[in-house]
């Protein structure tokens, strides 16, 4: 079995049927191997990091894919929900704010590097 983990790219979203035309899935029928394409649209690197220990604890994967987003990506709680937030066009005004004014390209990544070493 196949694990991917990864924003819109790996899950498919422009693509009609996802479930069927992305990678994740192409890669499953080559190989014969079933795809549990857990992707997101937006997805942050702490968001599969958490996913992909979460899920490797529980099942075995023949492989594990994890397609890296943009590091400037995270996780925040909105009305009791974790959700994934970056500086595009359609964020909320507070998180334009935030990359603006307290943002840092170096802590992002020294957050990620964190995240793949330990």
């Amino acid at each position: 079995m196949i694990l991917t983990l990864g924003d819109s790219f790996t899950y498919g979203e422009e693509l009609t049927y996802p479930l069927v035309h992305a990678w994740p899935a192409l890669l499953g029928q080559m190989f014969d191997l079933p795809a549990v394409n857990r992707a997101k649209p937006g997805g942050s690197n702490d968001m599969m990091f958490r996913l992909a220990v979460t899920l490797t604890s529980r099942e075995k994967f023949d492989l594990v894919i994890i397609a890296w987003s943009d590091p400037s990506r995270f996780e925040t709680k909105v009305n009791k929900d974790i959700t994934c937030v970056n500086s595009n066009r359609t964020s909320p005004a507070w998180i334009k704010q935030y990359y603006q004014e307290g943002y840092s390209d170096e802590l992002a990544h020294v957050q990620w590097f964190t995240n793949m070493f330990n």
